[in-house]
C-alpha cells in the first residue's frame, strides 16, 4: 500500500529550496525556481515495491519468465554445489545455464554397486 504524500513536509522543503535558489541560482540553472515535479521525486523516494513492480516488468519485457518450484533435497545439494562452483552467476542465471546446457550438475549415479558374489 503506497504511503500518503506529506504534504506539509514537500512544502517545507520547497520552501528552503527556495531559499537556496534565491542566494544561489547557480544551483537550479540560473531559472531562479525549482521544478515541483522534481523536488517531489527528491523528498519522496520510490517505494520498494514499485521499484520491484517496474524491475519485473522489464525483465518481462526482455521475455524473461518467472519460475517458481519445488525441489527435492538431492535436487538442493547439486543447486548448492553449482552455486559454490559459480560464485559470479544468480540464481537466475544458474537455472537458466543448466536449462539451456550450458552448465551440466554433476550427477551422482543413482545406479547401486553390483553386488560381489
Amino acid at each position: 500500500m503506497p504511503r500518503p504524500l506529506d504534504l506539509p513536509r514537500i512544502r517545507r522543503a520547497l520552501v528552503n529550496l527556495d531559499r537556496i535558489a534565491a542566494e544561489h541560482p547557480e544551483y537550479c540553472q540560473h531559472r531562479g525556481q525549482w521544478d515541483e515535479s522534481e523536488v517531489e521525486k527528491v523528498v519522496m523516494a520510490t517505494s520498494v515495491n514499485e521499484r520491484m513492480k517496474a524491475h519485473r516488468a522489464r525483465l518481462q519485457a526482455e521475455g524473461y519468465w518467472r519460475l517458481s518450484a519445488f525441489i527435492t533435497p538431492e535436487a538442493q545439494e547439486s543447486l548448492n554445489q553449482l552455486r559454490q562452483a559459480h560464485p559470479d552467476l544468480t540464481l537466475s542465471e544458474l537455472v537458466s545455464a543448466v536449462f539451456t546446457g550450458q552448465l551440466s550438475p554433476e550427477r551422482k549415479s543413482r545406479v547401486s554397486a553390483p553386488i560381489s558374489e
